[in-house]
C-alpha cells in the first residue's frame, strides 16, 4: 500500500513541477499551491440549544466547525452541513423544524464574525436546504444591518 501511495504522490508532483513551470511560477507560489489540503483557518463553535422533545425541553449541545481554504480570488465559500446524529422525530437528535431553525441561527450567530458577503459565503450541503439558508441569512442580517428588499421569505 505505501509503494502505491509513493508513487502517486511521485505522478502528481511530477504533474504540478509541469504546471507551475508552464505558469512561471515563483517558489512561494509553488509552495502555497502545494498545501491545498492545509486551511487558512478553522473555527469550532457551541452550539446549545432547547429542543422539544417528548412534550419537554432538553438541553442539547452541538459543535460547529468552519473551515476556510483559500480567499485569493475572493471570499471564502463552503458548504454547511447539518450532521445531528438521528433523523427527524428518531431520539434526541434536532427533532422539529422549530429546532433546526433554533440551531441554524445559533451556529450563524457564533460564526458571524467570520462570515459575510465579502467574508465567507455559506452554501447548502447535506442537512440543509434554502429554508436553512434563508434562516442562516435572516440571523446575519440582524447582526450586520444588510437588508435584501428583494428576499421575500
Amino acid at each position: 500500500m505505501t509503494d502505491k501511495k509513493c508513487i502517486f504522490q511521485e505522478t502528481q508532483c511530477h504533474f504540478l513541477e509541469r504546471a507551475f513551470d508552464r505558469l512561471k511560477l515563483k517558489d512561494a507560489q509553488r509552495e502555497n499551491c502545494c498545501f491545498p489540503c492545509s486551511a487558512f483557518r478553522e473555527t469550532r463553535v457551541t452550539v446549545p440549544v432547547t429542543l422539544r422533545y417528548n412534550g419537554g425541553n432538553t438541553l442539547r449541545t452541538f459543535q460547529g466547525y468552519r473551515v476556510q481554504h483559500n480567499h485569493a480570488c475572493g471570499p471564502f465559500k463552503g458548504q454547511v452541513v447539518l450532521s445531528l446524529g438521528c433523523q427527524y422525530g428518531r431520539g434526541p437528535g434536532v427533532g422539529t423544524v422549530d429546532d433546526l431553525e433554533e440551531l441554524s441561527k445559533r451556529f450563524c450567530q457564533k460564526m458571524a464574525p467570520i462570515i459575510g458577503v465579502h467574508d465567507d459565503i455559506p452554501a447548502p450541503d447535506i442537512g440543509t436546504n434554502p429554508q436553512v439558508m434563508a434562516w442562516m441569512l435572516d440571523e446575519h442580517s440582524k447582526t450586520h444591518g444588510f437588508q435584501n428588499d428583494h428576499c421575500h421569505w
